[in-house]
């Protein structure tokens, strides 16, 4: 089920009835008021996108009865609250929730996800619990008031995508285990790392990176590699350059 629509008008509760419905898209239709309690008696359903709508309240604990679900996109909406526990989404491969007013913990209770978006409000510690999650290909945790360090971060073996930028995290950076990991996006500008090993990315497949000015004196890339997009994401996006090392 699709839907589109130019005037702002509530999600339906005759939605909840739809019980043998697999996936339901209705982004960018000017929803508003919040989701029903009832979307749990979608039993058949594996997608479900309400991205980019105006979407209020807390999130139904009655989305943890849908066990088959695989791909749940609610960004820029304006749901707001503790993001629930979902223990019994062990099929979920997508979690999108980004540009939000979610608060409490990062979720990390389901499945084998591949993607973890949140950038909400979180104001919590990482949870070690995250660094379990060694199918995510793609973590972003940007703006989200993030505090602890990223050493356990090296568990996840399969992540591309890294992106932890204006949070409060510290310690010294894992070098290491930031070097272990094939990486393609590398954003850890606007924390409060304090030196540690030198972060040595030659010879990685790392094409998109940002990190702080005091932090960039420890960090080693090719020139050939990141020139070009290092400077466009860096310059354009969080206002930094990095330090060109020699390869």
């Amino acid at each position: 089920m699709e839907l589109s629509s130019n005037t702002e008008t509530k999600l339906p509760e005759a939605i909840i009835h739809l019980t043998a419905v697999e996936e339901v898209r209705i982004s960018h239709c000017k929803l508003t008021g919040n989701i029903p309690d009832g979307i749990g008696a979608l039993q058949n359903l594996a997608r479900l996108k309400l991205s980019h709508n105006s979407l209020t309240g807390m999130l139904p604990s009655s989305f943890n009865l849908l066990s088959g679900l695989q791909w749940l996109n609610l960004s820029f909406n304006q749901l707001s609250g503790d993001f629930p526990a979902l223990p019994n989404l062990q099929a979920l491969d997508f979690l999108y929730i980004d540009s939000n007013r979610f608060t409490g913990p990062i979720p990390t209770v389901f499945g084998n996800p591949r993607a973890l978006t949140c950038d909400n409000p979180i104001a919590s510690e990482i949870p070690p619990e995250l660094w379990t999650l060694t199918t995510l290909t793609s973590l972003e945790m940007s703006n989200c008031k993030l505090f602890g360090s990223l050493v356990g971060v090296g568990n996840l073996r399969n992540l591309g995508s890294l992106d932890v930028t204006n949070n409060q995290l510290s310690g010294e950076l894992p070098s290491r285990e930031i070097c272990s990991l094939q990486l393609e996006s590398l954003h850890l500008r606007r924390n409060r790392f304090s030196a540690g090993e030198i972060l040595d990315m030659t010879g990685t497949n790392l094409d998109e990176m940002c990190l702080d000015p005091e932090n960039q004196r420890y960090l080693v890339i090719e020139e050939d590699d990141l020139l070009c997009q290092v400077d466009y994401m860096c310059d354009s996006v969080h206002k930094v350059f990095p330090h060109i090392g020699d390869s």
